[in-house]
């Protein structure tokens, strides 16, 4: 199955909706938990951003953890938020998770956060690279939060399947 990155030639220029800038902010440059969600749900990061023009607001993609609940919501997942200690290790999970890093703000400020998955395995999905996945985490020393995804719905066959699928994906075994 196709991991999705923010480098994909099919969307990476796509504007995010209602933006001042959509020629900057777009997918390659701020997509990162867009496509994190996409690989989660199975689905195309440009056919979420299509499906959910409500999510993205005037001050670009990365507004609050609300809208961010509210889309992963619309698609079966729950967030739970749990803050992490930059320069600790990682936690160890049976399932993947997405952590949140400041890794990219000393390179430009408006880059300083970043989201990327991490893998039962100590591998990562990195959205913003066009290889993966990944057997160094060079955002490890720079995570400050931890984001667990979980189905909001009990039982098949939607949210579980889809579950599933992004653990068989990413080489999952139990």
């Amino acid at each position: 199955m196709e991991i999705y990155s923010q480098r994909d030639p099919r969307w990476m220029e796509k504007g995010f909706p209602n933006v001042s800038n959509p020629g900057y902010v777009n997918i390659m440059n701020f997509g990162c938990l867009l496509c994190c969600l996409a690989n989660f749900a199975q689905k195309r990061p440009d056919e979420i951003m299509d499906a959910n023009q409500d999510m993205f607001v005037s001050t670009g993609p990365r507004k609050g953890s609300m809208a961010t609940s509210e889309l992963y919501g619309r698609y079966g997942f729950t967030i739970r938020a749990v803050p992490h200690t930059p320069g600790t290790p990682l936690p160890k999970s049976d399932k993947p998770y997405i952590a949140v890093t400041s890794y990219f703000k000393r390179l430009n400020p408006d880059w300083g956060t970043h989201f990327y998955i991490r893998r039962p395995d100590g591998t990562s999905i990195d959205p913003s690279s066009a290889y993966n996945p990944k057997t160094t985490d060079r955002y490890e020393s720079t995570v400050f939060e931890i984001r667990y995804v979980e189905s909001s719905k009990k039982g098949k066959p939607d949210t579980d399947t889809r579950l599933n699928t992004i653990e068989d994906k990413l080489g999952i075994t139990y």
